[in-house]
């Protein structure tokens, strides 16, 4: 099961590393085998894209026109290939301790409907 997480922001630069960073913690201490990552900026006029760029593995997928929460996430679901998408805001941190509390190691799946 390939996990996708799909963060979505516009102006994160200063939010963006360690939003990245929660998730690699999380991937780690849960175990998750199969993942992506998914940058959706919303037109950023900070050096968000460069940050994202930081990480090799993060997709970054750029919104010129509408923007609104509901557009970037749309986008980053239809460009992942995970069975289970995680929401993140690029403001935000994952606490590694609930994604393991939510994820089932040995069968690399959620123990939990959500």
């Amino acid at each position: 099961m390939v996990v996708s997480f799909i963060i979505i922001g516009r102006n994160e630069e200063k939010n963006l590393e360690r939003c990245i960073n929660s998730i690699h913690r999380s991937v780690t201490l849960s175990n998750i085998n199969n993942y992506e990552i998914i940058y959706v900026d919303a037109d950023s006029t900070d050096k968000s894209i460069e940050v994202a760029g930081r990480f090799p593995e993060v997709k970054i997928f750029r919104v010129t026109g509408g923007r609104n929460a509901a557009v970037g996430r749309n986008i980053g679901a239809r460009e992942s290939s995970g069975g289970v998408l995680c929401f993140v805001d690029g403001d935000m941190e994952l606490y590694p301790e609930f994604v393991a509390g939510v994820w089932d190691a040995e069968r690399q799946d959620l123990n939990v409907d959500f």
